[in-house]
């Protein structure tokens, strides 16, 4: 069971990292995993911003996703920090 503590902890750690490059792993289902890398943009009391990175050379816009920390926490998204390799759980 998820405990308020442990929504809170990530919280912390997430708005800690705000403006770092992270990468985001989602699972899908069955045996769908999207990989995705973008920058923490913003922390609100029950979710958070991310900007991603362009996908081709033919899409120029960035796209903003709102993303859980109960999907955190789960285990249905995981987040590593790039630049230390260092997750956020």
């Amino acid at each position: 069971m998820i405990n308020k503590g442990d929504i809170s902890r990530v919280k912390t750690m997430i708005e800690e990292n705000i403006g770092n490059r992270v990468k985001i792993t989602v699972k899908k289902g069955r045996k769908r995993v999207t990989i995705r890398y973008g920058t923490i943009k913003a922390v609100y009391p029950h979710t958070f911003n991310v900007l991603l990175e362009n996908i081709s050379a033919f899409a120029e816009t960035q796209r903003a996703v709102s993303l859980n920390y109960s999907d955190v926490l789960t285990g249905q998204l995981s987040l590593l920090l790039t630049e230390t390799n260092i997750p956020i759980e």
